[in-house]
């Protein structure tokens, strides 16, 4: 290829080869119109990527947002790359200064990071009630092969990638600013901060000489795994600030009843004992007596509810559904410094690990020393054996279990049940 000086500058201000130019079949003024007319809107497109930062950043569980306008050098590279693919999309074989804006739907790309993965369904939601999707154009959520999918199952909107490179991000294009009446799109993407960090290490170091090199993709393969096990993790503390908190709200209910309950008695039972020593109205005594009994079988009534709602609700923790069922804690002995029983619950979906609480009824003087065993599973590819327990106990009246599963590295679905016992030496 015959190039004079502008043009062989010009390719080189690109990082484009005359090799890479000859194999796309586009002319080179082509491309320097399609140069000169980007230089002259860059302004115009970042304000844009700026009001729509602005308009993620609302969202209350998006926790910093980045945005970038591509560089005039990537634009053009991008054209070569899709003109020089095997069967190139046609809207680039007729792409010029005209259409371009239209035609590269990243110009604009504005990227959400949110804390935890059960965030995302609010930032999706706070997307689509903002924007439109380009037309014929899904939610794309790409994902490593082995990786936990079903937070994602309920939304048909969303279709999912696994990407080669083990990449995790979310994709929405959306319509940004017109330019001379040329509508501009934006690539929004979503991701936790632990993808983030991996994504961003793995284009530092991968791109553009090392992306064949097997050593370093092997140990950029182990780093994405603890990239995806940090952000388990971090869903899983998240899910276990949330039980906590409740637990403590279930407490101070308590209290504040056994408070009233307390008042109560014993007025009627001064009242019973003035009465009696008065040695009037014997029907106004038995009346006294009669209130006495049914504030004693309402305080019953209400810890058997409430020994019910911790026993057999759904847990729901940050996820749309629960994640694990207590079906059922049959106590099989109870005594001052004893507590033994049974622990059946329903895992309702596949996940690293499984969490749920025991309750202890009447609550220890202190807090006690708790052993759990599985005993029983009807998971085809589980024994009970490839189960490991961790025990939390932070309260005389109840305690955490952590379930995992050492042998599958997840839990699956299914009925479990525990064997426990609650002691303390004294």
């Amino acid at each position: 290829m015959n190039l004079n000086i502008n043009d062989s500058t010009f390719l080189q201000e690109m990082g484009v080869s005359p090799e890479s130019l000859a194999n796309c079949n586009i002319e080179i003024s082509v491309l320097q119109k399609i140069v000169e007319d980007y230089k002259m809107n860059e302004l115009s497109l970042l304000d844009e990527a700026e009001y729509i930062a602005k308009k993620i950043q609302r969202c209350k569980s998006v926790h910093s947002v980045r945005w970038r306008i591509k560089s005039a050098s990537h634009v053009i590279k991008k054209i070569i790359r899709k003109l020089s693919e095997k069967n190139p999309n046609p809207n680039y074989i007729s792409i010029n200064e005209e259409n371009y804006k239209t035609i590269i739907t990243d110009l604009i790309g504005v990227r959400a990071i949110y804390l935890f993965k059960s965030d995302w369904e609010e930032v999706h939601k706070h997307i689509l009630s903002r924007w439109v999707l380009k037309d014929d154009e899904k939610v794309t959520i790409y994902h490593r092969e082995g990786d936990v999918m079903d937070i994602y199952d309920h939304h048909s909107d969303c279709e999912q990638k696994i990407h080669i490179h083990n990449y995790r991000s979310i994709h929405y294009l959306v319509p940004a600013t017109n330019i001379h009446s040329v509508q501009v799109y934006c690539e929004i993407q979503t991701r936790t901060i632990f993808e983030e960090g991996w994504s961003e290490i793995d284009h530092k170091v991968r791109y553009p000489d090392y992306s064949d090199d097997e050593s370093l993709m092997s140990y950029l393969t182990i780093f994405n795994r603890l990239a995806g096990s940090a952000d388990e993790m971090g869903s899983y503390v998240n899910e276990l600030v949330a039980l906590i908190k409740k637990n403590k709200e279930l407490e101070n209910e308590r209290n504040i009843k056994e408070h009233q309950f307390s008042e109560e008695r014993a007025k009627l039972q001064e009242n019973i004992k003035n009465l009696s020593n008065k040695k009037e109205n014997i029907n106004e005594i038995q009346a006294q007596y009669e209130k006495l009994v049914d504030m004693q079988k309402s305080e019953i009534e209400s810890l058997k509810a409430e020994l019910a709602s911790q026993t057999n609700e759904k847990i729901r923790l940050n996820r749309k559904d629960p994640m694990v069922v207590v079906i059922n804690q049959d106590d099989k002995l109870k005594e001052k410094n004893n507590c033994e029983g049974e622990i059946e619950i329903e895992v309702l979906r596949t996940n690293i690990f499984a969490t749920f609480t025991g309750h202890l009824n009447p609550k220890f003087d202190s807090i006690p020393h708790v052993e759990v065993v599985a005993i029983e599973t009807d998971c085809k590819n589980t024994d009970v054996s490839d189960l490991e327990i961790k025990i939390g106990v932070g309260q005389p009246n109840n305690f955490n279990v952590h379930v995992f599963n050492r042998k599958l590295g997840h839990l699956e679905k299914g009925i479990y049940k525990f064997r426990f016992q609650a002691r303390t030496y004294y």
